[in-house]
């Protein structure tokens, strides 16, 4: 019977600290469920103001994200800045990607029945990363270098109205990478490349440039 009573009081108290571990994880939940309801309202707000076309309102919260460096809401205020149709916010979002990235791979895309000049630039220039760019605020002057499968070198060039211009430069080899549209949080471009007289003439099927279309995945 002892052993009865005594199986009683263990199952009494287990099921007494249960409640008061279930009772604890409520009043916990409760204080966290408020706390994410209100940056759950921060972040609509947020997307509100990109959907507003408040220009202004855009940038100045945008300017104000970066300052604060949040490191979930400022991904997603990027990504609406870069697609955003003003032109100014979308140069402002580009120049804080830039000087904030200490790397971007650029993927370079191979065409369905690409020449031989394509081929070849393809093959030279596959594995493209931009390092160490750069932008000067004064003139939004750009610089950095690169490295490639076959290439490595400099970069100069310009950040411009809601785009980028970039010159990439060796011993060899001047190629121009432009970024051109902006797709979600991919940077859609092309890369043109002006080509030596022995690669035009024994690599190239003597074409003097080729053109291969690049993509910046952000994420």
């Amino acid at each position: 019977m002892s052993g009865m009573f005594r199986l009683g009081n263990l199952i009494a108290l287990g099921v007494g600290l249960l409640i008061a571990t279930v009772n604890s994880s409520l009043a916990l939940d409760s204080s966290d469920l408020e706390e994410v309801r209100d940056r759950a309202t921060f972040i609509n707000e947020v997307r509100s103001i990109f959907q507003s076309g408040d220009e202004t309102l855009q940038l100045t919260i945008f300017e104000k994200i970066i300052t604060d460096g949040d490191p979930v809401i400022l991904p997603m205020t990027l990504e609406l800045a870069l697609n955003s149709q003003d032109a100014r916010l979308k140069t402002t979002a580009l120049r804080y990607l830039i000087n904030s990235r200490e790397l971007l791979l650029v993927d370079l895309i191979r065409p369905d029945n690409s020449s031989q000049a394509q081929e070849f630039i393809y093959h030279e220039w596959r594995e493209l990363a931009l390092q160490e760019l750069k932008v000067a605020p004064a003139t939004d002057e750009i610089t950095g270098t690169f490295n490639s499968s076959k290439k490595r070198g400099q970069v100069i060039g310009q950040l411009t109205r809601g785009g980028v211009q970039l010159r990439l430069t060796d011993d060899y080899t001047v190629c121009s990478l432009r970024i051109l549209q902006v797709v979600g949080v991919d940077l859609n471009g092309v890369l043109d490349c002006a080509m030596r007289l022995h690669d035009a003439a024994e690599n190239a099927a003597n074409a003097n440039e080729a053109q291969l279309p690049i993509r910046v995945r952000l994420s």
